[in-house]
């Protein structure tokens, strides 16, 4: 994303921290014990597929395109 220069980088970045946060406090409350996360967590894999890699990813596809960037291009890399 940076070496193209996409104009959404910082909210996808904000995007993938605020999931990583998320994932990491249901691997906390699992680790504590706590019972039920199944739902809560088929939940919010849903709406991440839903809502970030249907919407956001896909944005980022589209930019990519326009610009001519090839979809094996060795400089585009997921965001980690």
């Amino acid at each position: 994303m940076t070496n193209y220069d996409f104009p959404g980088l910082a909210p996808h970045q904000r995007e993938h921290q605020e999931m990583v946060q998320q994932l990491t406090k249901f691997d906390l409350s699992h680790m504590a014990g706590k019972r039920d996360l199944a739902p809560a967590l088929l939940k919010f894999l849903q709406e991440q597929w839903r809502e970030h890699i249907l919407k956001s990813d896909q944005e980022y596809g589209k930019f990519l395109k326009e610009k001519g960037v090839p979809a094996d291009d060795p400089m585009v890399v997921p965001l980690t």
